[in-house]
């Protein structure tokens, strides 16, 4: 996998195949530039896609009981990356408040790895190293 940009070197971001010929690059990044905007850049932008489509439930077994999930202590970097992605999740509908449940889903905030690079080290030996790209926010769920 490679990245390309569909306007200027650091705009509109789109993740393509590294196997491609380069005849087959330009053809399919010419398709991309053509109808950019059919893809949805930003979450709030995906509201026209049902929501249904893009769900799913974890069926458990009928003994199986819910747990109260400790509240998770975030620092305050940590706690501004979940409340800007939770407004962003709030914006488009995708998730909902819901003021009468006695169960939270924890959140983990873990670094949003990206590509790799290769340097080497004392040893002259080329040591591959993932490219750290900013946060991500996971939510676990649990049964209601």
């Amino acid at each position: 996998m490679k990245h390309a940009h569909l306007n200027g070197v650091s705009s509109l971001l789109v993740i393509i195949s590294s196997s491609l010929t380069y005849l087959m690059e330009v053809k399919l990044l010419r398709v991309l530039r053509e109808h950019k905007g059919a893809i949805g850049w930003k979450i709030v932008e995906n509201k026209r896609i049902n929501h249904s489509c893009c769900m799913h439930k974890i069926l458990m077994e009928e003994q199986y009981k819910s747990t109260i999930q400790p509240q998770r202590c975030l620092n305050l970097k940590m706690q501004e990356v979940v409340k800007v992605d939770v407004i962003k999740l709030l914006d488009a509908g995708i998730i909902y408040p819901i003021s009468n449940s006695s169960l939270a889903s924890p959140m983990q905030v873990v670094p949003k790895k990206e590509g790799m690079n290769v340097r080497k080290n004392n040893n002259n030996e080329l040591i591959p190293i993932r490219t750290f790209t900013g946060w991500g926010v996971c939510v676990w769920v649990t049964k209601n």
